[in-house]
Parts: C-alpha cells; structure tokens; sequence
C-alpha cells in the first residue's frame, strides 16, 4: 500500500518556503540570468573608464609642471612630453 499523499496545506508551504529561501522555481532561471547579465555589464561599464590610459598633458600637470612649444624657460628643466609629444613639459629644477 502506498503511502498517503501530505494534505495540500503541506504542498503550498512548501512551495512558499522555496521562494523564501531562494531555491527557483519552474521558470525563474531566466530573469535570474537576465538579472545577473545586467549585473555583470554594469560592472565592466564601471570598469572602462577606469582603465583607460592617462594622456600625457595630464601626467604633466600632476607633476606640477607646464607644457611649452618651445624650449623650457630658465630655471626650468624638461621632463616629458604634452600634447601626445607634440609639446615638452617643463618642471622646476626643485
């Protein structure tokens, strides 16, 4: 004799505590996927900008520096270049 089927009160708890605890349901695998999807594209498009390369003018004003066309003025020494190198940049000697 087989055993006796669990009334169904027992079924829909069940049912609620596996979508209180997380464990999926039949068809929820997909927005879960999309959800983690959008996750993951939102942390590599926070990730770009951060990775692109410092332009050289930049690295020159952080040094304190200033970029000339010409030679660097007196009292000054060059340490670089501006500009994408079309430019010196010209820092005190201390």
């Amino acid at each position: 004799m087989p055993p006796p089927a669990p009334p169904r009160s027992c079924y829909v708890t069940l049912l609620a505590s596996r979508r209180l605890f997380g464990a999926p349901l039949q068809g929820d695998t997909t927005m879960s996927t999309k959800a983690m999807g959008i996750f993951l594209l939102f942390l590599v498009l926070l990730a770009v900008p951060q990775a692109a390369p410092e332009s050289d003018t930049v690295t020159c004003r952080k040094m304190k520096g200033k970029c000339s066309f010409l030679l660097c003025p007196f009292f000054k020494r060059s340490s670089g270049t501006c500009y994408n190198g079309l430019a010196k940049c010209c820092r005190p000697f201390w």
